[in-house]
């Protein structure tokens, strides 16, 4: 495996759900962790990235010495635009 996602998100979020067929669709491995108990865990999460909604999208990527990299995506307008963008490359 060189690349997940994780999905923080809200159970009855459609957004949520959205992005989680998203990545489904293109067989891409992912978490997708419901926050709906731990508010102050979403807090967090809504803090260390500057993003107010759900779902908050992270991707990560195995680098060459053998570590995860992160990359902050948004939610799930952002993440469909990421894949959109990679299928016209």
């Amino acid at each position: 495996m060189k690349e997940y996602y994780i999905i923080y998100a809200w159970s009855d979020c459609p957004y949520c759900k959205e992005a989680r067929q998203a990545l489904i669709d293109n067989k891409i491995q992912f978490m997708f962790c419901l926050l709906d108990e731990s508010p102050d865990l979403l807090k967090h999460l809504k803090e260390k990235h500057n993003w107010q909604t759900v779902p908050i999208v992270v991707h990560y990527q195995l680098n060459e010495v053998g570590s995860w990299d992160s990359e902050f995506i948004g939610g799930c307008s952002n993440l469909l635009l990421r894949f959109r963008n990679d299928v016209n490359i």
